[in-house]
């Protein structure tokens, strides 16, 4: 069993995603961006603010 790094909605990496998704880039590009996979990308995105 792997378990995976549990990530907040305050980990510098959602409020980056947040920002550059602001900014009009695709998921793929701010993926490529912070260096996480699209899909990591939408589940920031979808993460409510704490």
């Amino acid at each position: 069993m792997v378990l995976k790094p549990q990530v907040s909605a305050n980990h510098p990496n959602v409020k980056r995603a947040r920002d550059l998704k602001t900014q009009g880039l695709k998921p793929a590009d701010i993926g490529k961006i912070i260096g996480v996979s699209r899909a990591t990308v939408y589940r920031y995105l979808t993460m409510e603010p704490e």
